[in-house]
């Protein structure tokens, strides 16, 4: 167990986390999981930004406490076996989703995005000292065309600025 002090001192030093393992990857074949600090203040979107909002103008974003659902655990399991087919995880199991973004207890809150009630995607986060940490992001693979990803990504952004923080 670690303090939210040093937590963010970790995160600021390219230190992430999964379920309580908090760790620095160093994979030699492998450059999918650089961590990324965004100072938000200076962050402009670009036309192709300001499209994918408008392509998701009528999804809702609630932020709500870590919890398990069937109905986040069918999207993450929908979401690994479409994004990550051929690696260590897949398939998912619920012990492996409870573990990887359930258990985290470092300030961790879960955005939900839905649009007519269909969730269709998630963002576990974590608050950090002068930020929000983006842990994961899972989402409905089958909208590519609606740039989900992205998307997630801008909302946190805006969520960073409004919680007056620095850095996504």
């Amino acid at each position: 167990k670690i303090s939210a002090s040093v937590y963010s001192q970790l995160s600021q030093s390219g230190f992430r986390r999964s379920g309580e393992t908090i760790y620095r990857p160093q994979c030699k074949s492998c450059d999918q999981c650089i961590p990324i600090r965004i100072p938000v203040e200076n962050f402009k979107p670009k036309r192709r930004h300001r499209r994918i909002f408008s392509r998701n103008s009528q999804v809702s974003v609630s932020k709500v406490n870590p919890f398990f659902s069937v109905e986040h655990f069918s999207l993450y399991s929908k979401y690994i076996n479409n994004r990550h087919h051929s690696d260590d995880m897949d398939p998912s199991s619920i012990s492996q989703y409870r573990d990887f973004l359930v258990e985290g207890k470092q300030g961790t809150s879960f955005y939900e995005y839905r649009e007519d009630d269909a969730l269709l995607g998630v963002s576990v986060t974590d608050s950090l000292n002068d930020g929000i940490s983006a842990v994961y992001n899972f989402y409905e693979p089958t909208l590519s065309s609606r740039a989900l990803g992205i998307f997630m990504i801008l909302s946190l952004i805006r969520e960073t600025r409004k919680q007056n923080k620095r850095f996504l």
